[in-house]
């Protein structure tokens, strides 16, 4: 038997947008009050402080990240362009800053809104969170060669990138003692040491992982397993302005569900082959007359690799579910061999029906040819 190679198309359905410095949209009181259901008082405050400093990551793509101008981009910038269009404020990126230096002057009130923030006991020390926006899971990536992991239980003495300063970099160490966690300064770092050998493998979120790999076109990569762990990302708002985090809720409930559709498929919709352990190393055996014992042996091992590849389909099953946007897999010949809750809902067909089947039997030909052309595309 051959190794079967399926591909995994995941399309995050994240919130994003494109950012530009300076004064964006003019908006009425009356009209602004009547859209958002500001209070007076509300609105008062924003007349008091339309101007609003931005502390960014400039290299966490594709949340946030700056181009080598100094141009805000991701899917943080695309929700602040909605924002500050819809509230009539300017929202400016304080530029030069790393992530730590962006933690510490939010601390130190130089920076009133971070767009891209985690929630954690150290942060709301000097922030203020609004109701998350983003919520993207955290999953263990190695080399292709690498043997079979399911979780951090298998990496036990083994080396594993983190991002230093970001929330996994100060919980994972105390939760995991016998894994040896190694500092870098980003995601692509992190990633260029796993695909050079250097460490074992990277616990980052799935959407950044798999922008780089698609970005950095690193062939010898892939996502092995989930983990308990995800990032929640909220915006952080300086502690002494609770006035916002309420005007910020109201302006987040606004977007609809089909822009977020749309910003998803501009950061997030990307064709891979996915990182489930197919490899089924099933080599037939050349030798002649085989003994007993030697069948034996074989069973056993196949038995135990079918068992790695049932555990593998369910964590893969796990995380597809947990997407809010249409996640599946699909063989070269364009049949469905899996697919997630989301395709279920917004497609009518269940996952029992869909199973096995390609888009023209699934589809009318018009949107079965559609649907072909974009997964060639990818």
């Amino acid at each position: 038997m051959g190794t079967r190679l399926l591909k995994l198309i995941l399309s995050v359905n994240c919130l994003i947008i494109s950012f530009t410095v300076g004064a964006i949209g003019q908006t009425s009181e009356s009209s602004l009050a009547t859209s958002l259901n500001l209070t007076q008082a509300e609105q008062e405050w924003l007349e008091a402080h339309n101007t609003i400093r931005l502390g960014v990551d400039r290299q966490w793509p594709p949340f946030e990240f700056l181009d080598k101008d100094g141009g805000y981009h991701g899917i943080a910038s695309e929700t602040v362009r909605i924002v500050s269009d819809r509230l009539g404020v300017s929202m400016n990126v304080v530029q030069g800053l790393k992530w730590p230096e962006v933690l510490e002057a939010a601390k130190n009130r130089q920076l009133d809104v971070l767009p891209c923030a985690a929630q954690t006991k150290d942060r709301e020390e000097y922030l203020l969170f609004t109701k998350p926006y983003l919520n993207i899971p955290i999953v263990l990536v190695v080399r292709t060669d690498a043997p079979y992991i399911s979780g951090f239980h298998d990496l036990h003495g083994k080396s594993v990138a983190v991002i230093k300063s970001y929330p996994l970099h100060g919980k994972l160490p105390s939760e995991y003692p016998q894994v040896d966690f190694h500092e870098t300064e980003s995601a692509e770092e992190a990633l260029i040491s796993v695909s050079e050998g250097k460490t074992f493998a990277f616990a980052g979120n799935l959407a950044t992982t798999a922008y780089l790999i698609q970005k950095l076109r690193i062939r010898n990569l892939e996502i092995a397993a989930p983990t308990p762990y995800s990032y929640v990302l909220s915006f952080g708002i300086r502690k002494d302005w609770p006035e916002l985090v309420g005007i910020m809720n109201k302006t987040l409930a606004t977007i609809t569900q089909e822009e977020k559709t749309k910003m998803s498929q501009k950061w997030i919709s990307l064709g891979r082959y996915s990182g489930l352990d197919y490899k089924l190393v099933m080599k037939a055996a050349a030798v002649a007359g085989g003994l007993l014992a030697a069948i034996l042996l074989w069973n056993f091992y196949i038995r135990k690799q079918k068992e790695k590849l049932r555990k593998s389909e369910e964590e893969l099953q796990r995380i597809m579910d947990s997407m809010p946007n249409i996640v599946f897999v699909t063989d070269p010949q364009g049949r469905k061999r899996m697919v997630n809750r989301q395709w279920e809902l917004l497609t009518g067909k269940t996952g029992q029906d869909s199973v096995g089947k390609t888009y023209h039997e699934l589809f009318n030909k018009k949107m079965a040819d559609r649907f072909y052309q974009m997964d060639q595309k990818v």
